[in-house]
């Protein structure tokens, strides 16, 4: 439906330009479950704030998008959907559980000591690096494709790109484990390059199927056996017991990981157009993929740094990793609650000061979870391998760095990727450019473009507020 927009003026052209808008708008309005939802559409065809005010009497869309409503019902039409008192937001499908969702993150950061006490650090640092960057792009990308056909209504189809995204990842991980080996001459390199990306796409699928319980069930004991080499003095027998315990976990968690991607695809018959389907979601790739990538870059290059400075600055972002969890269910939590609040909003400018609202209490609530836990951190290495005044930086860094990333999935909740890319770009450089200032330590380096990263993406939100239909 085209609906042509005419400048009119006065309350009667005013009333005539409304009475045609509710006709073009009946089978919006009938099916809308709220106010809010028509004001998206609204703003869809180009109805800005301005145009309802010359061109229809109301000072913003929201407002048009009440009046609308009020006269399609008056009119006796019966409501479609919910009132706006009654729309509530989708369903989270992990809800406040997500927070464990950090803890088993950490599973395979328990293992790593142990693992890395058997190589030499160099070449165990190249290993984890390549592993680790082309783990977080090959999964970000993966998941964005099988997310957006799942929203498309193509689980089957999502389920079967999601198996086939995993295969070619595991040949991707196996070319670039080799390419560790002969950089390095150390076959164990290689091998942990493979098994670093391997972790990654088999815990990425089974986070898409929902089953993330298999994550802990395969792991823990390799976790578990990563503890106890720490806590015994480091013994050379606890590393060999640790490298074949992860290796087992490992091979269980492909196996798991395969079955169940195996049997989603099985559900329902992929759709004839499934191709169509992926080949759409492609041109939007690339940004999905630049910016996994400078995420990666962003945290990997510090990660590897601190791990040549000292063991408690390399184990200082734990207190981050076993946060990221509740950053990602704060993070779902945002659109829900700027949405329950937009109905009983008017003017826009409204909007514009309850999003950073929101945002501001979330960001204080995930740089406090961050806080705490770094804090059990520091007090851990405290008293068992000391604690230097690096690993105090990086601990502290957690703090900016998850208000950071909950600011992050905001943009990217809202597709607005240019900006996110460009905040990690700033950081980036940012890092890097004082990080090989000899005045600057590393840590220093990270804590402060933690703190610019931070800064960037909050000003994008803040700065440029998205429109009400973002929220949809």
């Amino acid at each position: 439906m085209t609906i042509v927009l005419s400048p009119t003026g006065g309350s009667a052209d005013h009333d005539e330009a409304l009475d045609r808008l509710v006709t073009g708008f009946e089978l919006i309005t009938a099916s809308s479950v709220d106010s809010l939802q028509v004001a998206a559409s609204l703003e869809s065809i180009g109805i800005t704030d301005q145009v309802a005010h010359d061109r229809y009497g109301h000072h913003d869309v929201f407002a048009l998008a009440r009046e609308l409503r009020a006269r399609w019902r008056a009119a006796g039409a019966p409501p479609g959907g919910t009132t706006d008192a009654d729309a509530a937001p989708a369903p989270d499908p992990f809800g406040p559980s997500r927070v464990v969702h950090g803890f088993l993150y950490l599973l395979p950061a328990m293992c790593l000591p142990a693992v890395l006490a058997l190589l030499d650090l160099r070449d165990a640092v190249i290993g984890l690096l390549v592993g680790g960057a082309l783990g977080w792009v090959w999964t970000a990308a993966s998941s964005w494709v099988g997310y957006r056909l799942v929203g498309a209504g193509k689980a089957a189809t999502a389920a079967t790109v999601v198996l086939r995204a995993s295969l070619a990842g595991l040949v991707a991980a196996l070319v670039a484990g080799s390419a560790v080996l002969l950089a390095t001459g150390s076959l164990l390199a290689g091998c942990l390059c493979w098994a670093v990306t391997a972790y990654q796409l088999a815990t990425m699928a089974l986070f898409f199927l929902e089953q993330r319980t298999w994550i802990f069930w395969t792991m823990w004991p390799s976790a578990t056996a990563g503890v106890a080499y720490l806590v015994t003095g480091e013994p050379a027998e606890s590393r060999r017991l640790v490298a074949v315990a992860t290796a087992i976990g490992l091979t269980a968690l492909l196996g798991v990981t395969a079955r169940s991607v195996t049997r989603a695809t099985r559900v329902a018959d992929v759709a004839p157009n499934a191709a169509a389907s992926v080949l759409g979601t492609l041109p939007q790739l690339p940004r999905v993929v630049v910016h996994a990538a400078l995420s990666a870059v962003f945290l990997l290059t510090a990660q590897a740094a601190f791990l040549f400075i000292s063991f408690d600055a390399a184990v200082a972002l734990v207190g981050l990793i076993a946060t990221m969890g509740f950053v990602e269910w704060r993070a779902a939590v945002v659109p829900q609650r700027i949405r329950r609040l937009l109905p009983q909003l008017t003017p826009p400018h409204e909007l514009r000061a309850v999003v950073p609202r929101v945002l501001a209490r979330e960001v204080v609530l995930c740089g406090l979870a961050a806080g705490l836990l770094s804090v059990v951190v520091c007090i851990g290495l405290a008293f068992t391998r000391g604690l230097s005044t690096a690993g105090v930086v990086v601990a502290v860094s957690a703090v900016p760095l998850s208000a950071a990333y909950l600011l992050t999935f905001a943009h990217t909740n809202l597709d607005r990727y240019a900006w996110a890319v460009a905040s990690l770009l700033l950081a980036v450089l940012v890092q890097v450019g004082l990080g090989l200032t000899p005045q600057v330590s590393w840590p220093e380096a990270f804590l402060v473009s933690s703190v610019v990263l931070l800064t960037a993406l909050a000003t994008g939100l803040v700065a440029r507020p998205a429109p009400a239909r973002s929220y949809q």
